[in-house]
């Protein structure tokens, strides 16, 4: 290996997240929506308060199990070992950003799921910049 390429690794380390993050991070036609979603989630999946950190996966698979019929799929899911839950949904150029915080907001009302939800809207200022 030459000079260059061991440079480039200098100072990388790989962190076991082990289980910890399921799902895939949505590609939409929004640019920055699947980087948004993934930062979001390696932020909370380095968090040692968090169990578990889903990517477009429903709260069956964010919480674990439940019988729940129909939910919901938020961008990023994140349970926290205490069973609290944060939901975070990346805003799409063709959103309804209020319905999408009210969809999540009334099923975990309806469910008895205790968390929050914050929709961010900064994907649709980088596809405004830079169009797709």
């Amino acid at each position: 290996m030459g000079s260059l390429a061991r440079a480039g690794k200098v100072g990388v380390r790989s962190v076991p997240l082990g289980g910890r993050v399921l799902g895939t991070a949505q590609s939409t036609g929004t640019r920055g929506h699947a980087f948004l979603s993934k930062a979001i989630g390696l932020r909370y999946s380095l968090d040692p308060r968090v169990a578990r950190v889903t990517y477009d996966l429903g709260y069956k698979r964010l919480l674990g199990g439940g019988a729940f019929k129909y939910s919901p799929r938020p961008d990023v899911g994140v349970l926290f070992k205490s069973g609290r839950v944060k939901v975070f949904e990346i805003g799409s150029k063709t959103d309804n950003l209020p319905q999408l915080s009210n969809r999540n907001l009334n099923f975990m009302r309806q469910n008895g799921i205790n968390g929050s939800v914050r929709v961010y809207s900064g994907a649709r200022y980088l596809n405004r910049l830079w169009p797709k």
